[in-house]
């Protein structure tokens, strides 16, 4: 009968051991990120393919190494990191090349192209759209 009692405490250590790792495994699954945008820490919940998807998280090309490998975006973009400045600059340039192609200068196809493109990036990155316009 001690025996028997003995072996009854094992496995209920062990089955709780066992629900100890199960938890633990569900909850670094599961667990929030925490980045800094502007000098203050901001938890997202989103993982993988809704970071990119929503222009609010989506910061492009700026997601540094450990924050792509958190967030499960490793792959999913190229593979270099750009800073916001640079980003900035490469779409500004981008936009500059557009408005010496338009060769008319500043004409109302140009507005329209212009408008089309930042309309495309706010509804991609909401981040660098806000940080063009000012």
């Amino acid at each position: 009968m001690a025996n028997f009692s003995h072996q009854m405490r094992l496995s209920s250590t062990l089955l709780r051991r066992l629900q100890q790792r199960v938890a633990a495994v569900n909850s670094t699954s599961s667990r929030n990120f925490t980045t800094t945008e502007g000098h203050r820490p901001t938890i997202v919940h989103k993982r993988s393919l809704d970071i990119l998807h929503d222009p609010w998280f989506n910061k492009g090309t700026a997601f540094s190494f450990t924050e792509r490998d958190r967030l499960h975006i490793r792959g999913l973009l190229p593979p270099n990191v750009m800073s916001f400045e640079q980003q900035i600059a490469r779409f500004m340039a981008d936009l500059k090349r557009l408005e010496v192609q338009a060769r008319d200068g500043p004409s109302d196809p140009y507005v329209l192209a212009k408008w089309r493109i930042l309309n495309r990036l706010h509804d991609r990155n909401e981040t660098l759209y806000y940080k063009v316009s000012n």
